[in-house]
């Protein structure tokens, strides 16, 4: 039988309240909904003997983030934007997820010619991705700007002597003002992928030939880095790189977030311009770490003032760099530990997020690397439908396996943020996963409020389905934050973090904490405490218990609650029993009746007063015989 431990908490409030005497654990219960399968029970198990942490074996459980993306990936989030945000709430750990194929610039863009306004895009030698019906065909594209900014004027693909190609683009814009306003366009590719770490030592290489360019008149290329925390009385905003020919710039200056950078340039011939992109990043904001930026957006164009012309044409856009593949992962390590120098209080791990054609997976091991596509490619050779992109899935999370690694698999119904339209039902879901056993993985997002059309019932449900079926993946909740103002780790609806019990916030043992299902998730900024349940027979919550028992009592232990959060216990999807919490904890035992032919599934769920979700539990899972498979391992006891 299991040693019983005593449940531990992640704050100072948290560990002086779990000295209290038992009596002062009080609720109140409230009416809960018939359910079959448990009975209430007023059987005590003793907290003194409670499972969690205790100092003899030096566990607690450590707030994580297990599925962010930085500089890395193509939002605006930085190491630096998420580190801040993440020490703001209090969070213990951030483990990278950036994409793998971003991180190594596989299948890539870097190349515009300026041949019409828009370029078809190369497969990069592997399957399309799934596409959804009438998605349209994979474009790079030169794309006008509209809005107040864009004054009239012409723009036109001229065949004129071109610097590649059969042709440029040649723009020309009048203003009367005496500010500078032109016409510019932005640079787009399917699925972003003209973007680019600036770890990877970027530069943009531009041919551009000045027609009419003076003080009055200037052609302009504009770069979107990553957005950084307040500092050096800066605002938390996204910072850019600004590129001048012409106007009456001379030396370099920062402008408040924008760093100004003058280019030399000779009037009526083709100038082909490096614009050392990374290094401008650094040189011009010393107070950040430069590197720690993507190459966002790039927006060219023209513009003038007091009457003048500008009128220039632009050809053969390339984009270099000095580091791919596992050189990039590598630097990028790198970065995440000197950036994360300056948040002391905060454990970073670097993670990946396998993503280019297969299911989003993340991986999660102390060994960990990017795929190999070019082999994978040779090995794996595609007929071309939808079943290669599932053996992919399928050989990825193999992969990870065989270096003792754990894989999520991520956003169930889609990768589309919160407010998006649903693409698939969830029984579709779920009879996908069952079907496919989920390809192997071992953990599941679960803890979403609203993610790709479906609210966190949905996402509860499937889980509570699949358990049914026999595929008890332990349940995490994430954000998924690539950053920005609409995904902010305060506000954003989708903003859970998973709690992991473990010795330490280092991989090994949060891997050891995954494994076993020792994890609970929900909101940081409304929850910060402990949360775990037991039975009178040695199981804690995460476990799978083997068991001829006719019923269990099971106790639900919380603290760090607040006065009127509503407590529900969930038994195979259905709700058993609730409670309104009277005190910040809450210990309350349920026996509940177990199923003889099906597995019972007993987890908790946390809302606040007024409806807002807050923390939930993995369960304890009771069977009558052992699952099949050896991956369950750590979580498997045998009470029979």
């Amino acid at each position: 039988m299991l040693a019983l431990l005593l449940v531990a908490c992640a704050s100072s409030a948290c560990r002086d309240r779990a000295e209290e005497p038992a009596a002062t654990a009080t609720v109140a219960a409230t009416a809960a909904a018939p359910a079959a399968a448990a009975t209430a029970t007023t059987t005590a198990i003793s907290p003194a003997t409670a499972p969690g942490a205790s100092a003899e074996d030096g566990e607690r459980p450590y707030s994580v983030q297990l599925h962010v993306h930085g500089s890395f990936s193509e939002g605006i989030g930085s190491i630096d934007s998420h580190s801040y945000e993440a020490t703001d709430v209090g969070a213990d750990v951030i483990w990278w997820s950036d994409h793998d194929f971003r991180i190594a610039t596989w299948g890539h863009v870097s190349t515009f010619g300026f041949e019409d306004w828009s370029e078809d895009m190369p497969e990069a030698g592997l399957p399309g991705r799934r596409r959804r019906k009438g998605a349209r065909e994979r474009k790079k594209q030169l794309v006008p700007l509209g809005g107040t900014t864009m004054l009239e004027g012409t723009e036109e693909f001229v065949t004129d002597e071109p610097r590649e190609g059969a042709k440029s683009l040649r723009v020309e814009t009048t203003n009367e003002s005496d500010d500078f306003v032109g016409r510019r366009y932005a640079l787009t590719a399917d699925r972003g992928l003209f973007k680019r770490p600036l770890a990877s030592e970027v530069t943009l290489e531009l041919s551009v030939l000045p027609e009419a360019l003076g003080e009055d008149a200037r052609a302009v290329i504009d770069i979107t880095l990553s957005e950084h925390p307040p500092r050096e009385g800066l605002p938390f905003t996204v910072y850019h790189l600004r590129y001048v020919l012409g106007g009456d710039t001379e030396q370099p200056y920062r402008d408040g977030t924008t760093f100004v950078v003058p280019v030399p340039w000779r009037p009526g011939e083709w100038n082909d311009l490096a614009l050392p992109v990374s290094r401008d990043a650094v040189r011009g904001f010393p107070f950040i770490h430069g590197e720690d930026n993507s190459l966002s957006a790039i927006v060219l164009g023209v513009e003038a003032r007091r009457g003048a012309t500008a009128r220039v044409r632009f050809d053969d856009l390339r984009i270099q760099q000095e580091l791919s593949g596992t050189a990039a992962f590598e630097r990028q390590g790198r970065l995440i530990d000197e950036v994360a120098r300056d948040y002391p209080k905060l454990r970073q791990l670097q993670g990946v997020e396998l993503s280019w054609l297969g299911h989003h997976l993340n991986e999660f091991s102390v060994d960990t690397r990017l795929v190999d596509y070019e082999r994978i490619r040779q090995e794996l050779p595609p007929p071309g439908d939808e079943s290669w992109r599932m053996r992919l899935t399928r050989r990825l999370i193999e992969d990870v396996h065989a270096r003792g690694g754990l894989v999520s698999y991520n956003h169930m119904f889609g990768a589309m943020m919160e407010g998006a339209r649903p693409h698939a039902t969830r029984e579709e879901v779920l009879d996908e996963l069952v079907a496919n056993e989920a390809y192997g993985a071992d953990i599941l997002e679960v803890g979403y409020r609203d993610r790709g059309g479906h609210p966190l019932a949905d996402h509860l449900w499937v889980w509570d389905q699949l358990a049914q079926h026999g595929l008890f993946l332990v349940g995490t909740g994430v954000s998924d934050s690539h950053g920005g103002p609409d995904q902010r780790w305060r506000t954003d609806a989708n903003n859970f973090v998973s709690w992991i019990y473990a010795r330490s916030p280092e991989k090994a043992d949060l891997l050891e904490g995954l494994r076993a299902g020792r994890v609970f998730f929900g909101d940081l900024v409304l929850f910060d405490g402990s949360l775990d349940l037991i039975t009178k027979g040695g199981a804690r919550m995460g476990q799978i218990v083997v068991t001829d028992a006719p019923s269990e009592v099971v106790q639900v232990r919380i603290d760090g609650l607040a006065v009127g959060d509503d407590v529900r216990l969930i038994v195979s999807g259905n709700e058993a029993a609730r409670w309104s919490a009277t005190t910040p904890l809450l210990v309350e035992p349920y026996e509940v009746t177990l199923d003889e032919t099906r597995p019972t599934v007993v987890r908790v769920e946390v809302f606040t007063a007024d409806g807002k979700a807050k923390v939930f539990s993995n369960p304890i899972t009771f069977v009558r015989e052992p699952p099949a498979g050896e991956r369950l391992g750590a979580r498997l006891v045998d009470l029979r």
